[in-house]
C-alpha cells in the first residue's frame, strides 16, 4: 500500500518537474540534500515524481502534435496563397525540412565556413562558399602534384 506524500514531499517533486536541481529544491524548501535524497529513493516518492512527469510528458507532447497539426494547415494555405513571394517562401521551407542536407556532410563542410557567418547566410550562399573553397583546395592540390616533381629534380 501506497504511503501518502508529506506537503514537502509533494513540493519537492513540484520543484524537481519544474526543473530545479535536488540542490536548489534543498534551498527552497530549506531541508538538507541527503533528506532530498533519501525521500528520492522512498518507492512512494519515486513513483509519484515518475507518474507525474510521465503525464506531463504526454500532455507536452499531445500538445505539439496539435501544435504541429496547426502549423502544417498554416504551411498548407500559404502554399495556395496568390502572393508568389508567399509561396516560394513556404516551398522552401517545405523542401528545407523534407530533403534536408546530410548532417555530418554539411558539419564537415561547415568547418571551412566563419560559425559566426553561417546563421546569416542562405542555404546557396553557403553552398557557393563551399564549392569555392573545394575549387581552390583542388587547385591547390594539383599545383602541389605539378610542383613536387620539379622539386625533387632541382
Amino acid at each position: 500500500m501506497n504511503e501518502p506524500l508529506k506537503p514537502k514531499q509533494i513540493e519537492l517533486i513540484q520543484l524537481l518537474i519544474a526543473g530545479k536541481s535536488q540542490t536548489e529544491a534543498a534551498q527552497i524548501l530549506d531541508i538538507g540534500y541527503a533528506t532530498i535524497q533519501r525521500w528520492m529513493a522512498l518507492p512512494h516518492v519515486k513513483q509519484a515524481y515518475e507518474e507525474l512527469s510521465n503525464s506531463l510528458s504526454l500532455q507536452v507532447n499531445e500538445r505539439i502534435n496539435q501544435l504541429s497539426n496547426k502549423a502544417l494547415a498554416a504551411l498548407e494555405d500559404s502554399l495556395q496563397c496568390k502572393s508568389s513571394l508567399v509561396k516560394f517562401q513556404a516551398s522552401t521551407y517545405v523542401l528545407e525540412r523534407v530533403a534536408p542536407v546530410d548532417k555530418q556532410q554539411q558539419t564537415q563542410e561547415d568547418e571551412n565556413l566563419d560559425p559566426n557567418l553561417i546563421p546569416y547566410m542562405t542555404i546557396e550562399e553557403r553552398e557557393t562558399v563551399i564549392n569555392i573553397l573545394k575549387r581552390a583546395e583542388e587547385r591547390r592540390i594539383e599545383t602541389e602534384q605539378k610542383i613536387t616533381p620539379i622539386r625533387r629534380q632541382a
